[in-house]
């Protein structure tokens, strides 16, 4: 069951697709410092365009989450159920699933959201994290299988590098 819930986390990775400044290891980091970090990491030209960066409230986070994956949701669901889950367990994974989602990037307009709740040098990870995937849809990086992983890669190194340990 353990390689069935991994394999269904990366299915669900795959399937998804801020006008102020963020607070990161005490200090404040703009989002476009962010935006050029991340390009810098992934070796690519930043360009003009930018994805807008949205932080909202938690509810309305989640809200906005389930409404812009709704159609990819589902068909996980599918998915999992046709791998043998049955519909309670697959819809109960799918609710845990979706509660630890920190931020997201809408394939359709590339705007990035953000859990507003956020530890604020956390919150600036994640934006790397979400810049991330704005550079690999925009420059078709990586297969989609990978993505997940290298924004998972990045985020980490930003926190290695900008957030204080304990």
């Amino acid at each position: 069951m353990k390689c069935k819930r991994s394999m269904a986390l990366i299915a669900f990775l795959i399937f998804l697709g801020i006008p102020c400044s963020i607070q990161a290891g005490g200090q404040e980091w703009d989002p476009e410092e962010i935006f050029s970090w991340v390009a810098r990491q992934l070796g690519v030209l930043p360009g003009e365009e930018r994805p807008r960066i949205v932080e909202l409230p938690e509810q309305e986070f989640r809200e906005q989450f389930l409404k812009s994956t709704e159609k990819s949701l589902k068909r996980l669901r599918e998915s999992l159920i046709g791998m043998g889950w049955d519909r309670v367990e697959a819809s109960n994974y799918l609710e845990n699933l979706t509660k630890d989602v920190a931020g997201f990037l809408t394939k359709k307009d590339l705007q990035i959201y953000i859990k507003g709740s956020l530890e604020p040098c956390y919150k600036a990870s994640i934006v790397a994290h979400e810049i991330t995937h704005f550079f690999q849809v925009k420059y078709n990086l990586l297969g989609e299988e990978v993505r997940e992983f290298q924004a998972e890669h990045i985020e980490r190194k930003y926190r290695e590098e900008y957030c204080p340990r304990p």
